[in-house]
C-alpha cells in the first residue's frame, strides 16, 4: 500500500498517468477512481492509464493498494500538476 497526501490551493481537474505490476485500486478522498479487472503480467508501464480527476481545495488523500505479481512489487504515478500541488507522505 501507498498513500500520498495532496495539497491543492483551489478545486481543479487533473490527470493521473498510473501502470502497476499485475493490480492496484487507487482511492481518492474516499472514492475509488480506479480498479482494473484484468492486467498483464509485467512490469509497471509508464502512463499506462490516464484517470481524470477533480481535487478539493485544502488536503486530498490518495490511497494505492497494489498487488505484485510475477513481474516485482511495484506501480508508477504521476499527476498534471502546474506548479500549486504540494504533496507529502505524512502520516
Amino acid at each position: 500500500c501507498a498513500v500520498t497526501f495532496i495539497k491543492c490551493p483551489k478545486p481543479r481537474k487533473a490527470a493521473i498517468k498510473f501502470g502497476a505490476d499485475y493490480w492496484a485500486r487507487l482511492i481518492l478522498n474516499g472514492q475509488e477512481i480506479f480498479r482494473p479487472e484484468t492486467r498483464p503480467k509485467t512490469a509497471p508501464i509508464k502512463g499506462e492509464v490516464t484517470i481524470p480527476v477533480t481535487l478539493k481545495q485544502g488536503e486530498n488523500i490518495l490511497f494505492i493498494k497494489y498487488h505484485a505479481g510475477g513481474a516485482g512489487n511495484g506501480f508508477w504515478m504521476s499527476i498534471t500538476d502546474p506548479g500549486d500541488l504540494e504533496f507529502s507522505n505524512k502520516l
